[in-house]
């Protein structure tokens, strides 16, 4: 066989990368990713998508506030179908015993939890959002500008890190980042350059075979 094309690297290569150096991300290259997102297809071409970058002392802000507000009201968790929570225990498996976290150790989990609202120490994050009127197709295309900006951020070499927990707070962000109540949050995106020295950053999550989520009809 012969080897995948760049762009399949790119796409396989590209992994959630969860402890970041502070090394700031330049601002030429943010703007080049962002650029090349924007291209990213939509319905209609309305391009949904709202983005607040956030780096410094507002990034700090906003770290601040969520941290403070998720160890005074705990932590948020988005049920899941009985189907689908194999695959959300087997990473949790794996992430945090790259961090040599037991099962059983709940103040350990809860502290490298609370990593998620410091974004992993990256300097630089964005906030996504979607108009709240628009619907599921509109979404999707928040999805597709996402992966772009995922890839055209790798390509240029920083990494990333696709997080829901910060979103689950939506009282906390949207006064910082300066989102009306009309936007609802999407996820938040960790950006910058991976320590290649921690061990979570060496998981991979596994993928399904093709065929349970592909069907082929002729």
């Amino acid at each position: 066989m012969s080897d995948p094309p760049d762009f399949d690297r790119l796409v396989r290569g590209r992994s959630a990368i969860r402890a970041f150096l502070p090394t700031p991300v330049p601002r030429e290259i943010l703007l080049a990713a962002l650029e090349s997102a924007q291209h990213a297809p939509s319905n209609s071409n309305i391009q949904p998508w709202r983005v607040a970058i956030v780096a410094g002392r507002t990034r700090d802000r906003l770290a601040a506030e969520l941290t403070s507000y998720v160890r005074e009201h705990g932590l948020s968790r988005i049920d899941l179908p009985e189907e689908f929570q194999a695959q959300r225990r087997a990473l949790g498996s794996q992430v945090y015993g790259s961090m040599g976290i037991e099962r059983y150790d709940s103040e350990a989990r809860f502290l490298a939890t609370l990593r998620n609202f410091n974004f992993f120490d990256a300097p630089t994050a964005a906030m996504v959002g979607l108009d709240g009127r628009l619907g599921i197709a509109d979404a999707a295309g928040v999805g597709m500008y996402l992966q772009t900006l995922a890839l055209a951020l790798a390509a240029r070499g920083v990494d990333t890190c696709m997080q829901v927990a910060p979103v689950m707070f939506p009282e906390v962000v949207r006064p910082v980042v300066g989102f009306s109540d009309q936007i609802d949050l999407v996820c938040a995106v960790a950006i910058g350059y991976r320590d290649p020295s921690a061990p979570v950053n060496s998981v991979r999550s596994p993928r399904n075979p093709l065929s349970e989520n592909v069907t082929f009809l002729e």
